[in-house]
């Protein structure tokens, strides 16, 4: 037996969201493509094992479409594999909701009224997001 190599902070999140969702990388491929995304089936084992050390844009965003996550969460992942941490910003559900751009302004409305249901409470409102959340 070699010897195990640490898994990178973008290998485990790219296993975890593929585990939960039961995905094969040409799942994730297609999942991208279908949200206008360009991403190649060999990047995502490339980029799993810390093989490419700096991604382009296009990755980013083609990984974040391909698995469902913000390109923030891909990012955030990428620069810890190069040593730099950044704090999770302090956010509650309803601005995470209001953040995600991979949420369609329908999908935005029924959660932000599933939340306030939950915690019995409206969300906060404002005319501006409205028309954001489309």
């Amino acid at each position: 037996m070699g010897i195990e190599r640490e898994s990178s902070k973008l290998g485990a999140l790219i296993e975890q969201r593929k585990r939960l969702d039961d995905l094969s990388d040409a799942d994730v491929v297609a999942r991208a493509k279908a949200r206008g995304e360009k991403l190649g089936k060999s990047n995502i084992s490339r980029v799993a094992t810390g093989a490419n050390p700096s991604l382009s844009r296009a990755t980013i965003f083609g990984l974040a479409a391909g698995l469902g996550v913000t390109p923030a969460t891909v990012a955030r992942a990428v620069l810890a594999d190069m040593g730099i941490v950044l704090a999770e910003p302090d956010a509650d559900s309803e601005a995470a909701i209001r953040a995600d751009p991979t949420l369609p302004g329908h999908g935005r409305r029924l959660l932000l009224a599933m939340l306030g249901e939950i915690a019995d409470r409206p969300p906060k409102h404002s005319q501006e997001q409205d028309k954001r959340d489309g």
